[in-house]
């Protein structure tokens, strides 16, 4: 049996309440992704992704008036319409939105973003690439707010709402977001013998900078590539069920 699930049975109360969520969760997602990818079909898939995340995580208020002025913004860098976007800040205010939106748009606008890729492999070449150019922009200080979370959130909305590409070969690869919710889950699991080459120092509740901050993802990333091959389920699913089941 995988080290990374010691007691793996279909009776363990530890486990299958985050399988059932993360299920659960990868549905929503992928349905409340293509509602906006139908009210807006002509705006990038990754800024589609950017735009739910920045609703999912409470950044702002997700409304029709929101999706339109982000989705304008992230393709033109309209100034007007990132004030009417800024009207929609919500848990961290206005300024914590404008820096997020500011960064994601300079990250579109480089030519990484801009080269044809297909499907997961694809997703996580971008991914990938994307993070050399943000670590490349923020030495420079030309990026604010934009944390890993917030960095790989996106990608895991892309990758949750293409059901196909969810069973690639390349889908274990694709960095997925941690926070709070997922690393408090994390700690209860680790009670039951999961990710137990995980030390629990690295679930901080606070995430810290994009680079020290990804090198816990990078950690965790093993970890449940290892539990959700094991389980039988992408590794998307399990990341969607470590959030969504946070709260038992």
């Amino acid at each position: 049996m995988n080290a990374a699930s010691p007691r793996l049975t279909e009776s363990n109360l530890g486990i299958q309440p985050v399988i059932q969520a993360g299920l659960r969760l990868t549905r929503e997602i992928r349905a409340d992704y293509r509602r906006l990818k139908l009210g807006q079909p002509s705006a990038s898939p990754l800024a589609l992704a950017i735009c739910q995340a920045l609703g999912y995580s409470g950044y702002a208020i997700d409304s029709g008036a929101y999706q339109r002025s982000c989705l304008i913004y992230l393709r033109s860098g309209s100034e007007r319409s990132l004030d009417v976007m800024l009207r929609a800040a919500w848990r961290y205010g206005a300024d914590a939105l404008e820096g997020v939106s500011r960064s994601w748009y300079r990250l579109l606008q480089t030519s990484s973003a801009n080269k044809t890729r297909r499907g997961m492999a694809g997703l996580v070449a971008l991914q990938q690439d994307l993070f050399d150019e943000a670590v490349r922009l923020s030495e420079r200080r030309e990026l604010r707010y934009l944390g890993p979370w917030l960095f790989c959130a996106p990608f895991k909305m892309l990758a949750a709402s293409n059901p196909a590409w969810l069973k690639s070969p390349a889908e274990p690869m694709l960095w997925q977001p941690l926070g709070e919710p997922v690393n408090g889950r994390i700690r209860k699991l680790k009670k039951w013998g999961y990710f137990a080459g995980l030390p629990k120092s690295m679930l901080s509740n606070k995430e810290g900078g994009l680079v020290p901050g990804m090198a816990t993802v990078h950690v965790v990333q093993a970890e449940s590539a290892a539990l959700a091959r094991s389980l039988g389920i992408p590794v998307t699913v399990l990341n969607s069920g470590l959030y969504g089941c946070s709260e038992g």
